[in-house]
């Protein structure tokens, strides 16, 4: 398999966890160029993790660069135009879930892909964080029992908590109930 050519937009915190781990797979990937419209952090990230080129615009990136992947690390609000983006630049992409803010756009990003032949992939890594992993080593050891009904309580986003609401117990949920603003819970 030959080297993948990455180009990644966005050099926020979460955005440079990931990095950290592309930079680690050289025999995959060769980190071409990082766009951020915040200069000064993208060069920081891209002498950080080895980032060949910055850009402050993705298209002019997309565009300069060719990469073979780009992976969108910015706000879910954001993505769903440099996915089209990506794509209409023969670009495979990848970025986190959601895949984007209503049904509408996530039609228009797969029809975009489906039209470029490209790839897209919505990736979750919420499962592999360490709490959610000893989390998962607690339900396999058996120490809690039959597991009947779980409660999910997310900071960073609760289509984050689902994923590793499935991954912890290993199926889908069979009834899932929402709740918007406080709400008294008996012990």
């Amino acid at each position: 398999m030959s080297i993948l050519r990455i180009a990644v937009a966005g050099a926020g915190p979460r955005a440079n966890d990931y990095m950290a781990t592309i930079a680690k797979l050289t025999d995959k990937y060769r980190f071409c160029a990082l766009c951020d419209k915040n200069t000064e952090r993208a060069k920081a990230s891209a002498e950080q993790h080895g980032a060949e080129a910055i850009y402050t615009d993705v298209d002019k990136m997309l565009k300069a660069e060719k990469p073979d992947v780009f992976f969108g690390l910015t706000p879910t609000d954001s993505l769903s135009i440099m996915t089209i983006m990506a794509a209409e630049n023969k670009v495979n992409i990848i970025r986190e879930i959601p895949i984007a803010i209503t049904r509408q756009v996530a039609e228009g990003i797969i029809k975009s892909c489906d039209e470029n032949g490209v790839k897209l992939e919505i990736a979750e890594n919420v499962w592999v964080w360490p709490h959610e992993r000893l989390k998962k080593k607690i339900i396999e050891s058996g120490i809690l029992g039959k597991l009947l009904h779980i409660r999910l309580w997310y900071t960073s986003g609760a289509y984050h908590g689902f994923n590793a609401v499935r991954m912890l117990l290993g199926s889908e949920a069979k009834r899932v109930l929402g709740y918007v603003g406080k709400v008294e819970v008996p012990p």
